[in-house]
């Protein structure tokens, strides 16, 4: 009975070990295709070693190893290093059904990196015609503008990926939300407004909040203030006692020199935004996580908005210093430096918090209206509170 159980144990592994042995040989070979692959990496990145061959030898223990994005990475990364390679040659071989997958996540990855010029590239050999009908090619080359020429290209590139896209409102929608709030922070007003506009269709949707952030967004650009206050004036009609819409009038009234008619605004503002009843709180609520300024930043993008360290000083107040207590030019050399207060590290808006920076914004539109009014006293109070509260005290605050 023993030794007819070896046998049956015999018979019983042979058809096993037949299909196991070609999967396990795979799956080593894929494995030791892999170490190849990592090994040019290094050869690429460290200037030693003869990456061709060792990718020559991925290829050879895996002629299927182009599934993997990594692949397609190493053999990019060798352009730079490369004079005789060119795109084409590398991505030829990237089968039909596979060239809008890969094309975006690699135009994704080099593009996070800031090599956007070789990402639309990409984009562009791989997809052809059909890459206009593309956000991720759009949103390339928007980020591509941004950091060659600033918001206004950008602006007209989104107008271009407007018009190659007539029916593709999801498209239009998702990138100006995304580029208007990028243009915002780094204080491109006009070009935000113009993003503004196509974000929000400015001749179809006329809701409050719509209709709150263009004229806003006038008044930040200075321009079209007439339709500005047209705009902000039916919001109110439908919500008059909304602190942020009153602001917002506030500020397009400043613009027009209509400061007295202003301050009642700003006023309003104020009290409302500080002592907001339960209805106020829902209404500021829910206008916040509505708000352009809410909209998270594109990731691929965040690196263009070229906004300064949200640690530097200001350098204006970094001058603030004395050098000597009562000194004259015959003083001794080593007398004791005395300082005032530190240079002061003015908070951004990623950085300050939503409720603190919201309240500073209706403060600083205060104090400039009483400025202009001559009362320099209370616009004294409104300086103070943001000198205290870290806030720049200028139109950063927006």
């Amino acid at each position: 009975m023993k030794s007819n159980k070896i046998v049956v144990t015999l018979i019983l592994l042979v058809p096993i070990g037949l299909v196991a042995g070609p999967v396990l040989s795979a799956g080593m070979r894929s494995e030791i295709a892999l170490w190849y692959l990592a090994a040019a990496a290094n050869a690429i990145e460290l200037g030693q070693g003869e990456a061709d061959k060792a990718i020559q030898s991925a290829l050879a223990w895996d002629p299927q190893i182009g599934r993997l994005q990594d692949y397609w990475t190493v053999r990019l990364r060798q352009l730079k290093g490369k004079s005789d390679l060119t795109l084409m040659e590398v991505l030829k071989q990237v089968p039909e059904e596979r060239k809008q997958e890969v094309g975006e996540r690699l135009a994704r990855q080099f593009g996070s990196k800031g090599d956007l010029a070789l990402a639309a590239d990409i984009m562009r050999f791989l997809l052809g015609e059909k890459a206009n009908q593309n956000i991720v090619y759009w949103d390339i080359m928007i980020s591509k503008a941004l950091e060659e020429d600033g918001g206004t290209k950008a602006v007209q590139v989104l107008r271009d990926a407007i018009a190659a896209n007539p029916e593709n409102s999801d498209l239009r929608l998702d990138l100006a939300q995304q580029y208007s709030q990028i243009l915002s922070n780094r204080d491109e007003f006009d070009p935000t407004l113009e993003a503004y506009k196509i974000w929000f269709g400015e001749k179809y949707n006329r809701d409050t909040n719509t209709l709150n952030a263009l004229a806003y967004g006038r008044a930040l650009a200075h321009v079209e203030l007439d339709q500005a206050l047209i705009d902000i004036d039916e919001a109110l009609s439908y919500h008059p006692n909304d602190a942020d819409l009153r602001d917002t009038r506030g500020w397009v009234r400043y613009h027009l020199g209509r400061y007295e008619e202003a301050l009642e605004d700003a006023e309003f503002a104020v009290k409302a935004k500080e002592s907001p009843s339960i209805t106020n709180w829902w209404q500021t609520m829910a206008n916040g996580l509505l708000s352009p300024a809410n909209v998270p930043e594109n990731p691929v993008n965040a690196r263009t908005a070229n906004s300064p360290s949200q640690d530097a000083p200001n350098t204006d107040e970094a001058k603030d210093t004395l050098p000597l207590v009562g000194s004259t030019p015959g003083d001794q050399p080593d007398s004791p430096v005395v300082m005032l207060d530190p240079p002061k590290v003015y908070l951004t808006r990623r950085n300050a918090d939503f409720t603190i920076w919201s309240r500073g914004v209706l403060r600083y539109h205060r104090a400039m209206i009483l400025e202009k009014l001559g009362r320099t006293d209370d616009a004294n109070a409104d300086w103070k509170w943001l000198d205290e509260h870290r806030l720049p005290p200028d139109d950063r605050l927006h």
